[in-house]
């Protein structure tokens, strides 16, 4: 039986605004396992834990954000209802052809007039056409027939009274979708493939059951006392800096859900047409067509923009390592925010094909000609000021940028691990890195060097540390040698015989000492005690600290620096 769909557009938004929580979810357990049974045959998918992702068979991907499953959650009987009605008004297109003897374009022409817009008037073709449906559907079915083909406003019903209702007509098959999206109440634009998730709930009507069922805790991202996915969260722009190493990309991480995030870095030839768009060529078939491809910056605005009720995120990664003001070009304007963390300022778009390209994309990110950043995305970049090559951020940019200063702290976290040395005494030995990297900070610091020169807690990663010797002389000692003592003062960390980077690596692969008496002295200062234990130094990861003759001489077992706990 067919149903009334102006009742049960109103059920469903009303069942969608009582829910507690309408952002993005955790995907697991019981209800990840359903979903996959019903997206085997439907295609390609993968299930994140806060998104489900859709490559066909060209290979381009969709994205869906666990946002939407609420959507599906609370629409799908509607949608299921629309589709009984899609299924009777092709059965009687069959009967119009096949028994009526009617042509397609005679079908198509009568169909192109319902459900009549405002004003207009039907011919007496289209008018038997009606006659005729009466006539095919069944008699508890018929009201509900002839309101779906002539009362546009009982099944494409906007969000508000005074919205407008689509123009599209019935010989137009994404009339079902855009009834679908504005049942919903979401743009068009990027939402198109919300008919196709919510079709999981009618395959599979527990998946609502399971959805509703997932405890609070999975609904924040892990580790967060606040949701990010919150729309409560005022957009900003926040800038996190600090020595090498220091967590910086992991503190942007904690901040962040990866489904609602773009990710770029800059460089030094990024121009402002990298960042937010610009015309590209394409090969279609064997013709070159051109076409605006958007940005990091114009996908962003455009995510945000679609999903108002999730907080969306753009990463820039090392972001004066361009010519950051340049890069943003018009778009500067924008980071300044207004209490709500909405644009205050907006621009009007030069580039014509940017400002057509989101207008399609996202309708409502242009507002009386000017475009403006939502309040539900926010900026976060890395910034590494000890970087050789970079480009210095100017003060009216800086001012439109909150800056977060990430400490050294070993405390936290850092990477576990030693690292394979030769001691003061000349004998094989090791060191964890936490107490190699404080000794040497100790050292910087007594000598005034800034502590952006400083190693890091994560200058170097636990895989690092698991190949010895190439860690310590490829990596430490050649930042070490290169970039903080490349002014001729190599002897504050190195031996004062060696004079050149060649003659250290040498000295480290022959087992000779290779450190400064004012290094070894802090290896063995009494914060950084020295301890000794019965294993051995070398492993088959760092065998070359010594020749085998020289381990064949030791007599004691090896020295090790640092508390093995650490």
């Amino acid at each position: 039986m067919l149903k009334d769909l102006g009742a049960l557009i109103d059920e469903c938004r009303a069942n969608y605004q009582v829910l507690e929580h309408k952002g993005d979810v955790q995907i697991s357990g019981d209800f990840k396992q359903r979903l996959a049974a019903v997206l085997l045959d439907e295609g390609t998918y993968e299930i994140w834990p806060y998104s489900v992702t859709e490559t066909n068979s060209k290979g381009l991907v969709a994205h869906y954000p666990s946002a939407w499953l609420w959507y599906g959650c609370c629409y799908h009987p509607f949608s299921k209802a629309l589709d009984e009605y899609k299924r009777a008004l092709e059965a009687f297109q069959i009967e119009l052809k096949e028994v009526h003897k009617w042509s397609t374009t005679e079908v198509d022409r009568s169909l192109n007039k319902l459900p009549p817009k405002q004003g207009s008037s039907i011919d007496s073709k289209t008018n038997e056409l009606l006659i005729k449906a009466d006539n095919f559907i069944g008699q508890e079915d018929k009201v509900f027939f002839r309101k779906f083909l002539t009362e546009r406003e009982w099944w494409l019903k906007p969000v508000v009274t005074s919205g407008q209702v689509p123009g599209r007509s019935l010989d137009r098959n994404d009339v079902f979708l855009s009834a679908k999206l504005l049942a919903m109440g979401v743009v068009a634009a990027n939402s198109d493939r919300l008919p196709s998730l919510v079709s999981w709930f009618i395959k599979d009507p527990l998946l609502e059951q399971l959805l509703r069922s997932i405890p609070c805790t999975a609904i924040d991202a892990p580790g967060l006392s606040e949701s990010p996915a919150s729309s409560s969260k005022l957009g900003q722009n926040t800038v996190y800096y600090g020595a090498p190493g220091t967590g910086k990309s992991r503190e942007v991480n904690l901040q962040v859900l990866d489904c609602n995030t773009i990710r770029t870095i800059f460089h030094t030839d990024t121009q402002n047409s990298d960042f937010v768009g610009c015309l590209k060529p394409r090969m279609e078939g064997t013709s070159i067509q051109y076409e605006f491809r958007a940005g990091p910056f114009t996908k962003a605005v455009i995510a945000a923009v679609n999903n108002p009720e999730s907080h969306h995120w753009l990463v820039i990664e090392e972001i004066n390592r361009a010519a950051a003001a340049a890069v943003f070009g018009e778009v500067f304007q924008l980071l300044d925010r207004d209490s709500h963390g909405r644009s205050e300022y907006g621009i009007s778009l030069a580039d014509e094909d940017m400002a057509e390209y989101i207008k399609q994309h996202a309708s409502t990110a242009i507002i009386d000609g000017k475009l403006w950043l939502p309040s539900n995305l926010s900026l976060l970049a890395t910034m590494n000021s000890s970087d050789q090559a970079v480009m210095p951020l100017d003060t009216a940019f800086k001012r439109r940028w909150q800056f977060e200063y990430i400490a050294l702290d070993f405390d936290k976290a850092c990477a576990e691990g030693h690292l394979p040395l030769v001691d003061a005494s000349g004998m094989p030995a090791k060191i964890s890195w936490k107490d190699f990297a404080l000794a040497v900070n100790s050292v910087l610091s007594e000598n005034n060097f800034p502590e952006d020169r400083h190693l890091g807690p994560f200058f170097i990663t636990d895989n690092e540390l698991t190949e010895g010797l190439k860690t310590l002389t490829g990596k430490l000692c050649l930042y070490l040698w290169d970039d903080v003592l490349r002014h001729g003062r190599s002897e504050l960390l190195f031996s004062s015989e060696i004079k050149t980077y060649g003659q250290l690596v040498s000295n480290a692969h022959s087992g000779n000492r290779i450190f400064s008496e004012a290094l070894y002295r802090k290896f063995q200062s009494g914060a950084i005690r020295s301890i000794r234990e019965s294993d051995d130094v070398a492993t088959n990861d760092d065998a070359s600290l010594v020749t085998e003759e020289a381990l064949s001489a030791v007599a004691e077992p090896p020295a090790v620096y640092g508390n093995e706990d650490d």
